[in-house]
């Protein structure tokens, strides 16, 4: 990326050839963040539930050590998925005081 002062506006230049302004590039930025926080919350929540499921299994063969192992995954995914719903939740609220 280079960056460009054009007419006093700051923009940017990438590579191929593509110009933005400082506003359009932060707010691609933002979207592809946010895109990839969605993603990272299905994983862990995913995640999660096959922990859970595993921990009931191994529970149910008498595996009591790997029950409690998979039950301390599920959890602290769980733990982790939380942190960033929490971060999505703010960061829709923080969209909604921009605009309103």
């Amino acid at each position: 990326m280079w960056e460009i002062q054009d007419e006093e506006v700051l923009r940017f230049r990438c590579r191929v050839g593509h110009a933005y302004t400082a506003e359009s590039m932060l707010a691609g930025k933002s979207e592809a963040l946010e895109g990839a926080l969605w993603t990272a919350l299905n994983t862990l929540e995913e995640g999660a539930q096959m922990s859970q499921r595993l921990a009931a299994e191994s529970r149910a063969r008498g595996h009591e050590h790997a029950a409690a192992r998979f039950e301390e995954r599920a959890r602290k995914t769980r733990g982790q998925a939380g942190l960033i719903r929490q971060a999505l939740d703010n960061g829709a609220a923080d969209a909604t005081e921009d605009t309103g």
